[in-house]
């Protein structure tokens, strides 16, 4: 009856064990055109497709902690570069990117749009004309909070002006489920465990 006293108690103990083991990681990457050419860019879960790069460092955006600016990515009027992420990353998070528009001579500054994808299909967009400044982009200031969580893709292109849009430091975040011990397994160790603690203080009894 003892025995049976003691396993049960362990057994609640391991499920308590068991509810708690899952826990989620947020891994926050920075994506950066390594490549001078029409390469796609590849870094950790994620792929940026056609950045169409940009040996122009003067005219290239950079975050403060860069030392060299060039390559970049570069939009055109009618390009667009894609940003997707690969298995197990599902649903990502836009954070931030870094933009400069290049409009040398005279020519009408473009519009950059940034057009976001989520799950269920539906679709968010924002168009950075003349009116904005360039520099860092904190896509949490952009309309409500949240707005651009969740998504899984993400378009980057020029619409007109006779310029272009130069683009990098993408900031991306996302989360992943650690994977959990079998509630089986925890509930055997803690059974062990328990019983072996009992015995012990029998001994020395």
């Amino acid at each position: 009856m003892n025995f049976l006293k003691t396993f049960a108690a362990v057994a609640l103990l391991g499920a308590g064990m068991a509810g708690g083991a899952v826990a989620s990681t947020v891994h926050d990457v920075v994506i950066e055109v390594n490549s001078a050419s029409n390469t796609d860019v590849v870094s950790d879960v994620f792929t940026l497709s056609n950045p169409i790069g940009s040996n122009s460092g003067p005219n290239c955006p950079s975050d403060a902690g860069e030392s060299v600016e060039a390559p970049c990515g570069l939009v055109n009027n009618g390009q667009m570069g894609t940003l997707t992420a690969a298995p197990p990353v599902v649903e990502f998070d836009l954070v931030s990117m870094w933009i400069e528009r290049v409009c040398n001579g005279q020519c009408t500054v473009p519009t950059f749009v940034v057009k976001g994808y989520y799950a269920n299909g539906t679709t968010i967009a924002t168009y950075f004309s003349a009116g904005f400044a360039d520099g860092k982009i904190d896509f949490d200031d952009i309309g409500s909070g949240g707005y651009w969580n969740g998504l899984t893709k993400v378009e980057f292109s020029q619409i007109d002006g006779s310029g272009n849009v130069r683009y990098d430091n993408i900031a991306v975040r996302y989360t992943t489920a650690a994977v959990p011990l079998p509630a089986a397994g925890l509930l055997l160790l803690g059974a062990f465990g328990a019983l072996g603690a009992v015995r012990r203080r029998r001994k020395a009894a």
